[in-house]
């Protein structure tokens, strides 16, 4: 395999390959073939013409023209002249064939049966209609052939056969079968390249399924517009943020949440900078669907095509109003610090290297409780907490190694917990500079100041916010229930009228788009005011709830129960024929009738039925199975009625 010769003559075999243009290739890689299948046929013609008896001389002269056209035009397909190449091989292949036949004088030499070797690079190379081509001009020409034979206008035939033959057809089959090979790899690749491409778009498709999910599930807000700003796509969160519903922002523009209060020149700003193909992040202050404000961070980036020209604008949005107000506090915390620290008396010490104080301003007193002279003769551990006495000791031996690694030592600013005299402790703010000259720290000149009100501050906001939080939960718990009310009947818990109805005309709508039957029952308690005169309305109340839970029990998961009203109730049925409406109605009635009511006793019920009719509206309906509700109060109660 490392034989230079033999690794020059397989480079020298390959085919060329053109990259972007696969057609070229495959064409290229054909062509290739061909031209080595006819160099090896041609010198076996060539061989077999030397040493064969009587071979005519113009069919060596053919055969050496042949041979020398086939390596020119192998030299062209290396240089990409592949168009010339096919002219070649497809026009001066057949005319030379031809020639070879004539001047064997016979269509019944092995040279006639080549035109079946060319008729299938024909159709290789040119499809259906180059085999249709091939075929005609082929045919045309054998028979051309035998009428020239049969009439004498050929040579004279050489009937002897003997290694010249032999050779040929060798090669012919050879051609072809090398021909009929090539043709199968070539197929066996294009399914296995298109097996590959499938399976690369079920990775994409499985990638952007999950990509998907990720910007469905995020939690940041999700725009994406095109070029001109017009919505096409919001995620779930920014419904959530800014309470506008999908439907409601698709095809405008987000200039709709606009405020004055955002930073003047944000958006110009911003459509400069998308314009000029670059990322922009930003503050907005915008307005939500109720007319309240809030802040948001946004990063808007261009969204290109496979050429890298920009066809969408993304924006990945996070709400930053909580922390916008937490920063308010903050800040007003702080200020409130600052004034009761610049009407404060900041105490003010030096201390020598080894941690011993030379000097205390006397506001030590108001801050710790101790004098100046006591407050010197304390050590650091009396002065700190463990904590701090850990933090002040770093500092200074950072001093002494700086100072030895001839580095400049570092200033100190950093809070640290003071012990008082009463026990207590006290938060501070420290600010430590060191006086060095050329070789020594000579002392440490500090200002402590006293922050324990910043401290509480903080702590306080803490609180506020943890308050905060519970009271959003709370109201959440609350608005859940009062969605709960608003939908269901609060005697019988199951849904009331006004929600009855949307769900009647969800359910008409798919009913009609899918055209599969929908029925409608409504029941009325059979002589319901006797009931309430003497029993009273708490048991009435009661049996209305029995009725419920008895009626419920017996309806499929996907039918559904409301309260009418008074003691009338409706059950719309998906999927259900006018029949079997009336079927299910006779069985609740029976059911109802049957059962034994607490204090009570048995009561009866009288039912009405319709089936939706194509594209009547809902009131018309409703009249409909009313209608026939009557119809079974007035001919007796107890009894199912259908409506016409």
């Amino acid at each position: 395999m490392n034989n230079p010769l033999i690794q020059a003559i397989s480079q020298w075999g390959e085919a060329p390959v053109f990259n972007g243009d696969e057609e070229k290739s495959r064409r290229a890689g054909l062509l290739n073939q061909t031209i080595l299948i006819n160099l090896f046929f041609t010198g076996l013609v060539i061989f077999g013409a030397l040493i064969g008896r009587h071979v005519p001389t113009g069919v060596l002269l053919i055969a050496t023209l042949w041979f020398v056209l086939l390596l020119l035009s192998r030299r062209l397909l290396r240089s990409g002249k592949s168009g010339m190449v096919e002219g070649i091989v497809v026009l001066v292949f057949f005319v030379l064939l031809t020639l070879t036949n004539i001047n064997l004088g016979s269509v019944r030499t092995p040279m006639a049966a080549v035109y079946v070797f060319w008729v299938t690079l024909i159709g290789t190379l040119y499809r259906r209609p180059g085999i249709l081509v091939a075929m005609c001009v082929s045919s045309l020409t054998i028979l051309v052939l035998i009428l020239a034979e049969n009439s004498g206008l050929l040579p004279r035939v050489n009937d002897s056969v003997g290694v010249t033959q032999w050779l040929l057809y060798t090669a012919l089959f050879g051609m072809t079968g090398s021909l009929a090979y090539y043709t199968n790899q070539t197929t066996q690749r294009a399914l296995a390249r298109s097996k590959n491409e499938i399976e690369q778009r079920k990775r994409a498709e499985a990638e952007l399924r999950k990509l998907t999910r990720a910007v469905e599930q995020s939690p940041a807000s999700i725009v994406i517009t095109d070029l001109t700003g017009t919505i096409e796509y919001v995620n779930p969160r920014f419904t959530k943020v800014t309470g506008y519903q999908f439907d409601e922002v698709v095809g405008r523009n987000p200039r709709m949440l606009k405020t004055d209060q955002t930073k003047p020149g944000s958006h110009n700003r911003m459509w400069e900078t998308l314009s000029a193909g670059g990322e922009w992040q930003g503050e907005f202050v915008n307005r939500k669907k109720d007319g309240s404000l809030y802040y948001e961070w946004a990063n808007i980036s261009p969204i290109t095509d496979i050429h890298g020209v920009a066809t969408h604008y993304l924006a990945v949005k996070e709400d930053i109003t909580e922390r916008k107000w937490t920063e308010e506090a903050l800040r007003a915390s702080e200020k409130r610090h600052r004034v009761l620290a610049d009407n404060a008396r900041d105490v003010v010490w030096t201390m020598a290297p080894g941690g011993m104080l030379t000097y205390v301003s006397p506001s030590i007193m108001d801050v710790r409780g101790f004098t100046p002279f006591e407050a010197m003769q304390q050590t650091i551990e009396e002065i700190y907490t463990p904590a701090s006495q850990v933090i002040a000791q770093g500092y200074l031996s950072t001093l002494q190694s700086d100072l030895e690694a001839g580095r400049t030592p570092p200033s100190f600013r950093g809070e640290l917990e003071y012990r008082c005299n009463d026990g207590s402790t006290l938060w501070t703010e420290v600010m430590a500079h060191p006086l060095v000259n050329e070789h020594d720290i000579v002392e440490i000149l500090g200002v402590t100041r006293d922050i324990s009100e910043h401290k509480r501050l903080l702590q306080e906001i803490a609180q506020a916010k943890d308050a905060t939080e519970a009271a959003n939960q709370a109201l959440q718990s609350a608005n859940m229930e009062l969605a709960r009310l608003a939908t269901t009947d609060t005697l019988t818990g199951v849904w009331n009228r006004r929600h009855f109805e949307e769900i009647a005309n969800t359910e008409r709508t798919r009913a009609l788009r899918y055209k599969h039957a929908l029925s409608l029952l409504i029941l009325d308690i059979d002589h319901f005011k006797r009931i309430n005169d003497s029993f009273g309305h708490p048991t009435g109340d009661q049996v209305l709830i029995g009725l419920t839970k008895l009626v419920g029990g017996a309806l499929r998961q996907s039918d559904v129960l409301a309260r009418w009203g008074g003691e009338e109730f409706v059950v719309i049925i998906p999927h259900c024929a006018a029949s079997e409406a009336v079927l299910l109605a006779e069985k609740l009635c029976t059911l109802t009738a049957a059962h034994v009511f607490p204090d009570v006793g048995t009561v009866t019920a009288s039912f009405g039925a319709a089936e939706l009719k194509p594209d009547e509206p809902l009131e018309v309906w409703f009249k409909r199975v009313d209608l026939a509700l009557y119809a079974a109060k007035t001919s007796g109660r107890n009894k199912v009625c259908l409506a016409p």
